[in-house]
């Protein structure tokens, strides 16, 4: 919705008010969909933690102890990286979800402006 400053002004203060609120609604939501598009950086450092975690918390014991005792580290060897493969990859399709829901809202929003500007 395109309207002027000429009609702004001709807007009671109480209209002006309303309406800027919308705008600055409007534009948070922009921001947050543009945010989440974007995605967070962070969780890079999330996805190479963890797999190192597992390695030397779990891993590295197993083998020491299973040495010399049983087949029950070995099993543990193979279970821990794949259940920790399973839930980064699942973590990543929610994440690329997320930003996909995002970049579908914005595209949808751009649309509906278009139209109302048309």
């Amino acid at each position: 919705m395109n309207i002027t400053k000429d009609q702004i002004q001709q807007l009671s203060p109480e209209q002006q008010e309303t309406l800027a609120s919308v705008e600055i609604q409007h534009a948070k939501i922009r921001e947050r969909l543009l945010k989440q598009a974007m995605g967070h950086s962070g969780m890079a450092r999330f996805q190479v933690l963890v797999p190192a975690l597992v390695m030397v918390f779990v891993l590295v014991p197993a083998f020491v102890i299973g040495q010399k005792y049983s087949a029950f580290p070995i099993i543990l060897s193979i279970m821990c990286p794949a259940m920790t493969l399973w839930l980064l990859i699942s973590y990543d399709i929610a994440r690329i979800n997320g930003r996909l829901d995002a970049l579908v809202e914005l595209l949808e929003a751009d649309r509906k402006k278009d139209d109302h500007d048309a």
